[in-house]
């Protein structure tokens, strides 16, 4: 029943997070989702997904690029960027959670981002559902 719930929970995540990017003024593929995974189609912008993934990363939301069908563009840079709903839920944010990063999504990809500020409202989420009590932050990696 734990795993139901969860499985649910992550579809309404989903819908909730498609349902901002749309309000944002972003296309999804197939206009919304099924499942846990939502499609950026970027070419009614200016954005590579190669761009979009690098932009969304200095706020913090980790995307990762994603051709689209008849895509022109290669794959290492792309037309779209994919997004999914199972991380965030097993952290426990929950639809106005979803809605919150679709605003910061959209707010990133747009002419006048506010990269700091968008920034701060995704930190602010994660401290709100932390990964685990007494989580201080990202592991850092030396070469």
């Amino acid at each position: 029943e734990g795993f139901r719930s969860y499985q649910e929970q992550i579809r309404a995540n989903a819908d909730a997070l498609g349902a901002s990017l749309v309000e944002g003024g972003l296309d999804l593929l197939t206009g919304g989702t099924d499942t846990h995974l939502l499609q950026v189609d970027l070419r009614a912008t200016e954005w590579t997904g190669k761009d979009a993934e690098e932009r969304l990363d200095e706020v913090r939301i980790t995307a990762n690029r994603n051709t689209v069908p008849f895509d022109e563009r290669p794959p290492m840079e792309a037309s779209g960027v994919r997004l999914g709903t199972p991380a965030v839920t097993m952290r426990g944010f929950d639809e106005d959670d979803l809605r919150e990063v679709g605003e910061i999504i959209a707010g990133a990809l747009a002419a006048d981002a506010d990269l700091g500020a968008l920034r701060g409202r995704s930190e602010a989420l994660c401290e709100k559902r932390p990964l685990y009590p007494g989580f201080r932050g990202y592991t850092t990696y030396q070469a």
